[in-house]
């Protein structure tokens, strides 16, 4: 995904056996990567299950809104990063550059300056992109 310019985060959750990767801040959803498929636990828009047979869809109903998620094998991954991409240039085209660059700092933001001790961005670490800030790098648009 690195030529996409998307800055990717990464946290290991071993409590719970997975690891979550985070999109432009989330701008661009979170991807988790589990061994199984566990209905207690929260699902990511997209979701590599390492022992799923076949690719799944599910809608959750949040408040008035519903969330699509998406499972996929791991013989899908390629499906599911076409899929990152095109769900990141939607939101390109929809906000703008300007508009896009201002929903991460957003989530900068009430993510990072109010995060918990405990959260995702206290363990996180950068595995693509540059620093937290926004005006530290320069927006790669497709």
């Amino acid at each position: 995904m690195q030529y996409t310019g998307v800055i990717i985060h990464r946290f290991d959750n071993f409590k719970k056996d997975t690891i979550a990767l985070k999109l432009d801040y989330g701008v661009a959803k979170m991807i988790f990567i589990k061994p199984m498929l566990n209905h207690n636990i929260i699902h990511a828009r997209f979701n590599l299950i390492l022992d799923l047979d076949v690719y799944k869809k599910s809608q959750t109903k949040n408040g008035r809104c519903f969330t699509t998620n998406a499972f996929y094998p791991k013989e899908k991954i390629d499906m599911m990063i076409r899929d990152v991409i095109n769900v990141r240039h939607k939101l390109l085209k929809l906000l703008g550059s300007d508009g896009y660059k201002f929903e991460m700092q957003q989530k900068i933001d009430f993510d990072l300056k109010l995060a918990r001790p405990n959260y995702f961005w206290k363990s996180a670490c950068l595995l693509h992109g540059c620093s937290k800030f926004i005006n530290d790098w320069k927006l790669d648009l497709p």
